[in-house]
């Protein structure tokens, strides 16, 4: 009741810190700084976001609430915003501030708003992902989703195709990220998987395997994967008897005589 009296409901790990100097009668003054620092950043975060949500709503203003002559006050009112407010401009609202210096005969403009993005949001490799974006589909753009297609596809995945099939098995869950990389494999590949995996490992990635292109409308990448992982089954069977009798009655998968 007192706690609520002072308006205080939730403790965070600077509050928690605090209660520990009180507690012991003295403050640890590095790690205090420590968490005083990561919330004086958050609210430092905050403010900004809110500045740059009310500048850009601004800007945008000036283009919905008349029908004043102010084409040119538009143009640059936008297009300044969105450069100075790089990093809190979406995909979405990207497209959106294009198309209309498009419509207003500001293609270069256009484009160079959308080479200032990619160039300071360069190290954000999920934001380049339209497919993964639940607004990708409403971005219409040709030019904006080609050069997110290319930033996407220029950057690097450097983990292990085989890891992540294993971490797949293991817990069944996996990202689109995940499909490109597995989707590199040949049935060689998940063939020496297979291979060299034993017991509930073995049926384990074999039958999470097989589920990632059972679905109603797989991507590229997924039948890839599925198109790999059955032939891969296929040689196996091949080898021997027995094992075209575990392949087929265990695992489902149909060999041709």
């Amino acid at each position: 009741m007192l706690l609520d009296e002072f308006g205080f409901h939730i403790a965070d790990e600077f509050d928690l810190e605090l209660l520990e100097g009180i507690k012991s009668g003295f403050f640890k003054e590095d790690t205090l700084q420590v968490h005083a620092n990561k919330l004086h950043e958050q609210f430092v975060a905050r403010d900004r976001n809110n500045d740059a949500e009310d500048s850009l709503k601004t800007a945008w203003k000036l283009y919905h609430n008349s029908f004043d002559g102010n084409e040119a006050e538009v143009i640059e009112a936008i297009f300044d915003a969105c450069k100075k407010y790089v990093n809190f401009v979406t995909p979405t609202n990207l497209g959106g501030a294009m198309m209309l210096l498009k419509d207003l005969n500001q293609p270069e403009k256009a484009r160079e708003l959308l080479d200032y993005y990619i160039e300071k949001r360069s190290e954000n490799r999920d934001l380049f992902d339209l497919e993964d974006n639940p607004f990708g589909d409403d971005i219409s753009d040709p030019e904006l989703r080609t050069a997110f297609v290319e930033k996407y596809a220029s950057f690097t995945d450097t983990r292990s195709p085989h890891e992540v099939f294993i971490r797949i098995a293991k817990d069944g869950i996996w990202g689109r990220d995940d499909m490109i990389l597995l989707s590199k494999l040949s049935k060689d590949d998940f063939y020496s998987i297979f291979k060299g995996l034993k017991g509930r490992d073995l049926s384990r990635a074999i039958n999470r395997g097989l589920k990632i292109g059972d679905k109603d409308d797989p991507s590229e990448e997924q039948r890839k994967i599925s198109v790999g992982i059955k032939e891969a089954l296929t040689k196996i069977a091949r080898e021997s008897h027995i094992n075209q009798r575990r392949v087929q009655q265990k695992y489902g998968v149909e060999i041709d005589d």
